[in-house]
């Protein structure tokens, strides 16, 4: 038995194939060499032969094969290095995905916030479709992590969810894009599966619609190191930032339009500083509501004019009125 025994990684082994261990661990028939030891006896003499305790060890070791040797988050191999995230960032195709699955129809997005809001820093723009940065960045981490590379490119995962068109030509694109620098692995995974294991941190590259809310202190809960930490989490990169933590919350704290903008924008940099996430494209919604409708959005910029409805799609009924007529 190895020191330190890992479970069996994607890359060594699809996740349909091999042992049937539990965690995809190393089998032993010597008890002698373990220092923990897990053991069921299900006794069910009166039941049918359908009953849990008959059939859930062989389920549990079923489900434990999505476990990863480590939490591959951002905060994990190869992911913690931040040469690894700006090789991805500039080998990304934010331009050929835009063409292809938007049609020129909604803008490339710079940060979580579309350009039409009050709350978008122009000064932060998205790096990507610049290939040739990503080269050298690739071969000085292999030379010093030789372990999480092959052939000179470094080994990833990158999951989605499925079955879905576009979600598979997403993939296509960014696999394309990543291929000269990075060895690709992609995971389709059903999307209540995908959520589960973006929750709690069984990813290294995952694509997902996020951000977007009218009130921008409703993202906090994305953001924060609160989220971050534990085994289920809604921060799903994982990424802890003190600093930005302060202005989160001192943003929630005032109601000083002008300073929250300030502090959101200072957000904005951090977050593209951090390379923890690729944005690509901002989703542009179309709502239909007559003359009578009002404060549908709710959003005005510091003159009172009505800034670009862009919610996502989602209303929220409690603010709109009818007028007379």
């Amino acid at each position: 038995m190895a020191d330190h025994p890992q479970p069996l990684g994607g890359n060594e082994m699809p996740r349909f194939a091999g042992p049937g261990t539990f965690m995809r661990l190393p089998g032993t028939t010597r008890p002698e060499d373990l220092d923990v030891a897990i053991v069921g006896i299900p006794f069910d003499l009166g039941t049918s032969l359908r009953p849990g305790a008959r059939f859930g060890p062989r389920g549990i070791r079923s489900e434990s094969v999505r476990i990863r040797p480590y939490n591959m988050a951002t905060r994990a191999a190869p992911f913690d290095d931040i040469r690894v995230r700006q090789a991805l960032t500039y080998a990304t195709d934010r331009e050929g995905l835009s063409s292809l699955i938007n049609q020129g129809t909604s803008p490339l997005a710079d940060s979580i916030f579309h350009p039409d809001l009050i709350w978008n820093n122009p000064d932060v723009v998205q790096e990507g479709n610049m290939p040739e940065l990503a080269g050298p960045l690739v071969e000085s981490y292999c030379a010093d992590v030789p372990d999480n590379c092959t052939d000179g490119k470094i080994d990833m995962e990158l999951q989605y969810s499925g079955p879905s068109v576009t979600q598979t030509r997403i993939a296509d694109i960014l696999t394309a894009g990543w291929e000269p620098y990075f060895n690709v692995t992609e995971q389709e995974l059903l999307q209540d599966a995908n959520i589960l294991e973006v929750a709690i941190g069984q990813f290294q590259v995952v694509t997902w619609r996020q951000f977007g809310a009218v009130e921008p202190d409703n993202e906090v809960v994305w953001l924060e190191c609160a989220t971050a930490e534990g085994f289920i989490t809604l921060n799903w990169v994982r990424w802890c930032s003190p600093e930005r933590d302060e202005l989160l919350y001192a943003q929630r704290a005032t109601d000083d339009l002008d300073a929250r903008v300030e502090m959101w924008r200072e957000i904005q940099v951090e977050m593209n500083e951090s390379y923890a996430y690729i944005f690509t494209t901002h989703a542009n919604w179309t709502v239909g509501f007559g003359d009578r409708v009002n404060n549908l959005c709710g959003q005005t910029g510091p003159g009172g004019e009505t800034l670009f409805c862009n919610n996502q799609g989602r209303m929220f009924f409690h603010n709109v009125w009818l007028g007379e007529g």
